[in-house]
């Protein structure tokens, strides 16, 4: 190789990391960062959460602690409570049981119409709207046996001709007012 290559290449190799250096300068010093007012928020929130438990002057009643449910874990059960004069105590919960289908079709219009309609005409009994691609169905009732529902779609027949029983998990309230 000849000299002459030698020193084109040498100073080619020269040229091209002055050339990086300069587009790498550039770079960094046109990029500008535009950050969230309410990020600085996050960063100092543990600080003054702990400053505000350690601060002596707030009143205790502020700060309620957490006491531990005494309930199982999986239950939804409560003992009792007060609520003004009355006492509440029972349970919520789910089970197996039955509901009397109304709708079935893929309109969700329609679908919301005939629950509307429902409702209007049989405003005790709670009603439910559910989604399987690509049907809407509407549910009505929380029968626990087969026997209720089917009483039920007996009073419903002729507004609804083409309602049936469907076995569904209902929703089982044992509440008592005292």
């Amino acid at each position: 190789m000849s000299i002459q290559k030698k020193l084109f290449l040498i100073v080619s190799l020269f040229a091209c990391s002055n050339i990086h250096a300069q587009i790498s300068d550039s770079i960094t010093s046109s990029v500008i960062i535009f950050q969230d007012a309410r990020l600085s928020a996050l960063n100092d929130r543990p600080a003054a959460v702990i400053k505000y438990l350690n601060d002596a002057s707030k009143p205790d009643k502020v700060v309620e602690k957490i006491k531990p449910v005494e309930a199982e874990t999986n239950s939804n059960i409560f003992k009792e409570k007060k609520i003004g004069s009355k006492t509440l105590t029972g349970t919520i919960g789910t089970q197996e049981g039955f509901r009397v289908q109304i709708y079935n079709g893929n309109s969700r219009q329609m679908a919301m119409t005939v629950k509307a309609t429902f409702n209007k005409k049989y405003p005790t009994r709670k009603s439910f709207l559910a989604y399987s691609a690509p049907r809407y169905k509407i549910k009505v009732g929380n029968f626990e046996t087969r026997k209720e529902a089917e009483n039920f779609l007996k009073q419903i027949i002729s507004l609804v001709p083409e309602a049936f029983v469907v076995p569904d998990i209902i929703t089982v309230k044992n509440i008592l007012v005292r």
